[in-house]
């Protein structure tokens, strides 16, 4: 009830209808009911005057696990560094005992923003996700293909020191530990 929008007193039509038909499939497939079907039914409500009830037939199918994650294009960081930086989203490991590897929706979309950043740590600051794809391995399975496009990497250039009086240059350049030619991170400013 508290996904979809209806509440007594409200007018049914076929939109209606079909909105909340997609709000109820929607809630299911965010909890990794991929193969979901709703069926909506109306019967006159014979307690009320000029009222309808609606009747939601949902057969949720089976939740579906992440056989595997493959990545595309991901050639200057290690995979290894890319399945670890998915929090949430972890593909079936005999030796995985506590995290599931179930799919769920949302926070596929968040992990999808942590990948990113493990590109963003070795210089790659363009790298985006081109496209991701989902499709069924089996009965209760399925694979994830992650198509990467890392961009080119960026560097340090020359950099000079501005209105230091109390330090020798040579010493900030030493305490900084970045040199012309280094890759950038994110992570060497914080």
């Amino acid at each position: 009830r508290d996904a979809t929008n209806i509440y007594p007193g409200k007018i049914v039509n076929e939109n209606l209808k079909i909105v909340t038909k997609n709000q109820v499939r929607n809630f299911y497939i965010d909890k990794g009911y991929l193969q979901v079907k709703v069926d909506v039914s109306e019967e006159l409500d014979t307690t009320k005057n000029n009222a309808v009830k609606l009747f939601f037939n949902v057969k949720k199918g089976n939740k579906f696990k992440i056989n595997d994650i493959v990545f595309h294009g991901a050639e200057n960081v290690k995979h290894g560094k890319l399945y670890r930086s998915m929090k949430e989203t972890k593909r079936k490991q005999w030796w995985r005992i506590f995290k599931r590897s179930k799919f769920m929706n949302s926070t596929y979309k968040d992990d999808k923003s942590g990948l990113m950043a493990s590109f963003n740590e070795v210089g790659l600051r363009d790298a985006t996700i081109v496209k991701d794809t989902i499709y069924q391995y089996d009965d209760k399975s399925i694979n994830i293909e992650i198509f990467i496009d890392e961009g080119k990497p960026y560097y340090f250039g020359e950099f000079d020191w501005v209105g230091n009086t109390k330090y020798r240059s040579g010493w900030l350049d030493t305490i900084l530990g970045i040199h012309k030619g280094d890759l950038y991170n994110q992570s060497l400013l914080a």
